[in-house]
Parts: C-alpha cells; sequence; structure tokens
C-alpha cells in the first residue's frame, strides 16, 4: 500500500504494520494516513487560494481597464477631433490658445487645460504672444496624449498575446470583454477545485479525528483490563 512518492507499508503480522519508519497497529495506521492525506491537501489548498486571489485579482485589472477602455473611446474621438481643428487654424493661421481681439485664453486652451496639457499659444492681434510654431508643437503633445491615454488598454491586450487594434478602439473593447469572460470561466472552474480539495480537506480531519477517538477508547479499555 502506498502512502506517499517514498513510503510503503507492510503487513507484519496480526494488525501490526511497517511503514513511515516505524511499526504500528491499524488504529495507529489510519490515524498515520489521514493525518499525512490531510497535510498534503492543506498545501494544495492553500496553492489553490493563492491561484484563486491572483486570478481574482487579473479580474479586477481587466474590468478597470475595459471601463478605462470605455472612456479612451470618446477621448480618441475628442482628441483627434482637436488635432484637426489646430490642423485647420494652421491653414488659415488663426490664432491658437487666446482671442486675438481680446487677449483673453480661449475655448481651445481650456481643452487643453483639462487634460492637464500645456498648451503653446500662437496670437497675432491687439496682443501678439508665440510663434507659428505652436501648431506642430501643439499637434505633437496632443499625438502624445492619445498614445498615454491607450497605452493601459495595449498593454494588458499585448500582454496576453491580443492584437492591439489602434484605429478602432471599439474592437480593443470587444477583445477586453472577451479576454474577461476567458478569465471568469477560469474563475469558477477553479472554484469548483477549490471546493472539492476543501470537501476532502475536511473529510481526512474527520477521518482522523474518528480514528483518534477510536484509538483513544481502545485504550481506555487496555487501561480498565488492567486495572
Amino acid at each position: 500500500m502506498e502512502v506517499s512518492n517514498n513510503a510503503y507499508l507492510q503487513a507484519i503480522g496480526g494488525d501490526r504494520f511497517a511503514g513511515l519508519g516505524q511499526g504500528m497497529d491499524l488504529q495507529s495506521l489510519i490515524m498515520a494516513i489521514e493525518s499525512r492525506r490531510a497535510d498534503l491537501l492543506d498545501k494544495q489548498l492553500a496553492g489553490q487560494t493563492n491561484q484563486m486571489r491572483e486570478l481574482n485579482s487579473k479580474i479586477s485589472e481587466a474590468n478597470k481597464i475595459l471601463a478605462k477602455a470605455r472612456q479612451v473611446k470618446e477621448e480618441i474621438k475628442e482628441t483627434r477631433q482637436m488635432i484637426q481643428t489646430l490642423k485647420d487654424y494652421k491653414a488659415k493661421n488663426w490664432a491658437i490658445g487666446k482671442d486675438w481681439d481680446t487677449g483673453k485664453f480661449d475655448s481651445i486652451h481650456q481643452w487643453f487645460e483639462e487634460r492637464g496639457i500645456k498648451m503653446d499659444v500662437y496670437v497675432r492681434g491687439v496682443v501678439s504672444e508665440g510663434d507659428a510654431g505652436a501648431y506642430d508643437r501643439d499637434i505633437k503633445k496632443l499625438e502624445n496624449h492619445l498614445h498615454d491615454v491607450t497605452a493601459p488598454v495595449q498593454k494588458l491586450l499585448e500582454d496576453n498575446g491580443i492584437q492591439f487594434d489602434a484605429d478602432n478602439m471599439d474592437n480593443n473593447i470587444q477583445s477586453i470583454k472577451g479576454y474577461v469572460d476567458q478569465l471568469n470561466s477560469t474563475s469558477q472552474m477553479e472554484m469548483i477545485r477549490l471546493q472539492s480539495l476543501m470537501n476532502k480537506r475536511n473529510q481526512a480531519y474527520e477521518l482522523m479525528t474518528n480514528a483518534l477517538q477510536k484509538l483513544s477508547g481502545s485504550l481506555d479499555k487496555i487501561i480498565a483490563n488492567v486495572r
């Protein structure tokens, strides 16, 4: 009878057995086997619990990225519209950042400010400020902004072997949703395995407790007979 990878049991007469480095009776043997089985199950349970914790962390992070991707979709749209606006203003040599007649900050400057992007102003009128290179510098800043807002989505997909679509955020959102669904399916299977390990562990401890109680009862009888 095999107990572990390197421990075997052998009957040596009566209800005595040799194994686990010592001789023992049947009840002691049962308790020793169940004790070892419980220890092994405890280790498996700890490993499975850690695996579930890591999986749940992945699901939580993926859901955050999914929510972020939905926000990013709208931000990409607005940023591309602003880039086009700057290109149009450049073609017409119109002021950007400040109104040419009042010198007050305009709606474009406010848009940049809301996103924490420092805008280069170019205006010629009642006040003059900046230079014509401001158009291209601001466009470059917005291109960098696009990269920054899409980077978390791109990383999640590429880290999991999913191609990132730089031109279509809807495709990326669908890819993330598929990834989340896959994680949830895996989580359900792993939870079933965790529950099975818990049931086996409880059963092992119950059998070990019963064996201990029987052993204790047998010792009490022996002591009573000796008296």
